[in-house]
């Protein structure tokens, strides 16, 4: 029977500490994507929504300077596609590290898949870090900056 790999708040907790200046300075730019929507005509829920769920802040800035009513979703989505392609590096670079994690574990950390808690993660792996939930405590910390600065930008 293989052992088992570590996943653990704790690890998650690292993770969010380790990118806690990125994800206040997400927040930061967040503020601004959120006075930016609110300024196109996007509701309160739809910047929160579209913040949490697309959660790529280098894409969401160009999809909503072209935002139109009704959206052109086929051109916003290979927009952001095309922005956002340095990920696959990302997945593939973090692949040896989360295969041996079950898929939802390893597939909810790659949701959460950012520029700041890529490379924390890899820096933690690098220096013999083994629990995996550092890259899952990252992304939640990075997404809940970005998130709410959207949110706080709407307001």
């Amino acid at each position: 029977m293989a052992t088992p790999v570590p996943f653990t708040f704790a690890g998650a907790l690292a993770g969010a500490r380790g990118v806690l200046p990125a994800a206040l300075s997400s927040a930061a730019f967040g503020l601004a994507f959120g006075a930016l929507a609110q300024k196109v005509g996007l509701s309160f829920a739809e910047t929160v929504l579209m913040s949490a769920v697309v959660f790529a802040g280098s894409a969401q800035y160009p999809a909503i300077l072209a935002w139109s009513f009704p959206p052109a979703i086929l051109p916003l989505a290979l927009t952001t596609l095309a922005i956002n392609a340095r990920h696959l590096l990302f997945g593939a670079a973090v692949r040896p590290w989360l295969a041996p994690l079950p898929p939802g574990r390893a597939y909810l950390s790659l949701f959460f898949l950012s520029d700041s808690n890529w490379l924390a993660a890899m820096r933690a792996w690098n220096d013999g870090e083994t629990d995996r939930a550092i890259i899952l405590g990252g992304g939640i910390a990075m997404c809940l900056g970005w998130t709410s600065g959207s949110a706080a930008g709407h307001l």
